[in-house]
């Protein structure tokens, strides 16, 4: 399953898209998601609409 992959990957980059499609799988709203990309000590910002996980 990609939900895993990404969880247990933590330095991976990943698209906003990607994660978005993650998010609804696990049944986390949008609106939610997008708030922990805000949280900086969880992502970091790479470039426009891609991320990496902190942790």
């Amino acid at each position: 399953m990609i939900e895993h992959r990404y969880i247990l990957e933590p330095y991976k980059g990943m698209k906003t898209e990607t994660g978005l499609q993650i998010a609804e799988g696990l049944g986390v709203a949008e609106r939610t998601f997008k708030y922990f990309l805000n949280v900086k000590e969880l992502f970091t910002r790479i470039s426009r609409g891609e991320y990496q996980k902190l942790i």
